[in-house]
């Protein structure tokens, strides 16, 4: 009995003193925020502030991390089904995009006059919207080249300093209007788009070798607008 005693006092020893040399290898970070100390493990109290060590992320996300992926920024909530792993930044979301192909949907020469036609409904709304954007922008700089050559007009240079700052607070308040105004115009025409091409969809007949009957595949065209979007 002696001996069965001391080997489960000598077994404890071992077993203790392995886990504390384990612990060691790893950092103990304090805690940030309640929220986190679902992350953390070996938890203790100092002070006021909560104390622990990192859990060891699972291998899935230790995959995402080390892959090559970037986080893009979602240019409008129609866009978010197309990403993973979204935060939020600010007052935007960002994401890791999918890795997804489309499958092309083949055009039938039934419905081909329709989705041309939205195309160009698209492209036509489109260049309006671009062409707006940049007369507006035009017109700002405009007024601000008027306001800050009459800011050089003041007699101090408080004055002028003071009366410069106005100038670039109005100026910075227009450019932040117009963009609100060109997402808001962007987003319709491309809601516009897709509801055109969603009516173009109901117009796909495929021939058999007995009868005519409609295509089950929703159009839906690819156009690389992101392009666009990144230069307003």
């Amino acid at each position: 009995m002696k001996k069965i005693l001391l080997s489960l006092i000598i077994f404890s020893l071992v077993f203790s003193f392995g886990g504390i040399s384990f612990a060691q290898e790893q950092t103990i970070e304090k805690i940030p925020s309640p929220d986190q100390i679902k992350n953390f493990e070996m938890i203790r109290k100092d002070g006021n502030a909560l104390f622990g060590i990192r859990k060891v992320a699972p291998a899935i996300q230790a995959n995402v991390v080390s892959s090559n992926s970037s986080l893009e920024k979602i240019s409008h909530p129609e866009e978010i089904s197309l990403f993973d792993k979204i935060v939020k930044k600010g007052k935007a979301l960002w994401g890791i995009r999918k890795n997804i192909v489309p499958k092309p949907a083949y055009i039938t020469p039934a419905a081909a006059p329709c989705v041309k036609t939205a195309i160009d409904k698209k492209d036509t709304a489109l260049k309006t919207i671009i062409t707006s954007h940049s007369q507006e922008v035009v017109t700002a700089i405009d007024a601000r080249n008027i306001c800050q050559k009459a800011a050089i007009d003041k007699t101090t240079a408080k004055e002028q300093l003071e009366a410069n700052k106005t100038c670039i607070n109005v100026f910075q308040k227009a450019v932040k209007d117009i963009n609100i105004a060109t997402n808001k115009e962007k987003n319709e025409a491309q809601k516009t788009y897709k509801t055109d091409l969603k009516a173009c969809s109901a117009l796909q007949t495929v021939g058999t070798s007995t009868s005519t009957k409609q295509s089950t595949e929703e159009i839906k065209i690819e156009d690389g607008g992101n392009e666009v979007n990144s230069i307003l």
